[in-house]
């Protein structure tokens, strides 16, 4: 019995990990600037997801900061409001898995009650948080682009610099299997997570699954570092 019930809360610890492994999630930041480039502080910053009208508010730190997490990807609207200006509205930003998509925002001087429609600052598609070599292919990528033999992860080639690895060059039982070289790494130094949970092999390399396009939402292939996302990296040798 004794036994039985050790089994039973290993079991649960690897259940549990597995599933905080697949939190598939992304971020927003960004400062918020008055019109003379100044920091705002305690500005009131609202990320709504448009499709699911699920919202996060923040307030902006003393250095006009602001940070929202755990964010399902999609398309957000921002609002920011803050005393003596204007509030301001950026209407799409995009979210996608692993990435913080950054959106700095210039406030007009005026009232609370008046709106204005912004555009974010000029590095809102850059990734600056981040120092890993990753990519993602999303949905609309994966349901629109022709595959020749339906591996999703020939689509992994859209992003710079990759390449796809047949697994058979790493293991014989990884014959029907695939890694993704980035770089001219070795493919099994690929971390690669499909919606947003980790399919890699940490012992061989390549993936550990095989997926029909289908049922794939988006896919997201890194150089192998820790990723406090998935709680995992890819195998290194």
């Amino acid at each position: 019995m004794r036994h039985l019930l050790t089994f039973l809360l290993l079991l649960f610890g690897i259940f549990t990990t597995s599933i905080r492994g697949q939190d598939p999630f992304g971020s927003i930041e960004g400062t918020i600037k008055d019109p003379q480039g100044s920091v705002v502080q305690n500005a009131t910053v609202t990320v709504r997801n448009k499709a699911t009208n699920a919202s996060k508010t923040v307030v902006t730190n003393a250095d006009g900061y602001y940070r929202v997490l755990q964010l399902q990807p999609g398309t957000y609207e921002i609002k920011v409001s803050a005393a003596s200006f204007k509030q301001a509205v950026v209407e799409t930003t995009q979210v996608q898995v692993g990435q913080t998509a950054a959106a700095d925002i210039s406030l007009e001087v005026g009232g609370q009650s008046e709106t204005v429609t912004v555009s974010a600052g000029s590095e809102a598609q850059i990734e600056r948080t981040d120092n890993t070599v990753s990519g993602v292919v999303n949905t609309k990528q994966i349901e629109n682009l022709p595959l020749n033999g339906r591996n999703f992860l020939d689509l992994a080639q859209l992003q710079p610099g990759t390449e796809k690895v047949d697994g058979a060059s790493f293991d014989p039982t990884k014959a029907n299997f695939t890694g993704v070289s980035i770089g001219g790494q070795a493919g099994r130094s690929t971390q690669i997570t499909v919606d947003g949970g980790s399919v890699v092999d940490n012992v061989v390399g390549t993936t550990d699954q095989n997926f029909s396009q289908e049922i794939v939402q988006e896919f997201q292939i890194g150089i192998s570092n820790y990723s406090l996302a998935t709680e995992r990296r890819a195998a290194v040798r």
